[in-house]
């Protein structure tokens, strides 16, 4: 039942910023959140289960803010399920286009599914750029504009794009495709200007909620929690910090080896999906998501 609920933390947040006109990051719309989920208020050291993304993340669930929240989950489920597998259909070689569906027998898919988390849609804009933009003659200016507005969306989860944006960007420049750069950097403006017309102070209010998050959350970086099963707290997050350093040096070096034509694009989005998930903060299962999209 929480991970269900969890959900219900957008769809108020969407109800209050969108229909009430009220902020996203307010103190009532987080006791609502709570109560819905834990039906109380949260204790101190507890999740509050508040709303902790940019406005503009909202956007997708504009639809099911008039339903009762029942039934905007389970519209949002069906859509979602929907949607990536339509896409996974559409993408598969037509030979393995049949076994698109085992896709939601992957943890990471199906728990991304069942909570409703952004992961999914972040996942498949992902898919979308790199199957459309390594299929020649497939990338035309529509489609372009069509996967930059879903990747600019996608930086309302920055813990999970930072990394990939950073080759898609580059990409997008070694293979000239214009069109895409400049629809992107648009959608990006266009986004945060919905999110200052609806909620003129979000940005003191999101790093405020960021803070606090991670206060009361508490979580490492999967690196640290890896190796925490092997050595105690400190030495965890030394060896954490160090790998991770080590690694983002190798991460530069295999761009530039990768911009010089010496290294396949996959290889490069293979290893871009690993960094992503060791640094990414620790929750339940969603950061899988980061190594499995690739």
């Amino acid at each position: 039942d929480l991970n269900i609920n969890v959900d219900n933390t957008f769809w108020l947040a969407g109800k209050a910023m969108f229909l009430e006109g009220t902020s996203p990051y307010s103190p009532e719309v987080t006791l609502q959140s709570q109560v819905g989920i834990y039906g109380r208020p949260a204790a101190a050291g507890e999740d509050q289960v508040a709303f902790a993304y940019p406005p503009f993340s909202l956007l997708p669930i504009l639809p099911t803010l008039w339903m009762t929240f029942d039934w905007a989950y389970a519209f949002w489920l069906a859509l979602n399920t929907v949607g990536f597998l339509t896409l996974l259909f559409f993408l598969f070689r037509p030979a393995s286009r049949s076994l698109s569906p085992t896709a939601i027998l992957f943890y990471p898919v199906f728990i991304c599914l069942i909570t409703g988390n952004f992961s999914v849609m972040i996942a498949g804009a992902l898919l979308l750029f790199f199957g459309l933009a390594t299929r020649p003659g497939n990338f035309s200016a529509t489609a372009q504009v069509f996967t930059a507005i879903g990747l600019a969306w996608a930086a309302a989860k920055p813990q999970f794009i930072w990394l990939f944006s950073i080759f898609i960007l580059l990409y997008a420049v070694k293979q000239r495709l214009h069109v895409f750069l400049g629809a992107y950097f648009v959608s990006l403006a266009g986004l945060l200007a919905i999110s200052f017309a609806y909620a003129p102070g979000w940005v003191a209010e999101w790093v405020e909620r960021i803070q606090m998050y991670a206060g009361y959350v508490n979580s490492r970086p999967v690196i640290s929690e890896l190796l925490g099963v092997f050595l105690p707290g400190q030495p965890a997050l030394f060896l954490g910090g160090a790998i991770l350093t080590a690694c983002g040096g190798l991460t530069v070096w295999l761009f530039y080896r990768w911009w010089q034509g010496k290294l396949n694009w996959l290889s490069v989005l293979a290893w871009t999906g690993l960094v992503t998930y060791l640094s990414h903060l620790h929750g339940i299962a969603y950061e899988q998501m980061t190594f499995l999209a690739p």
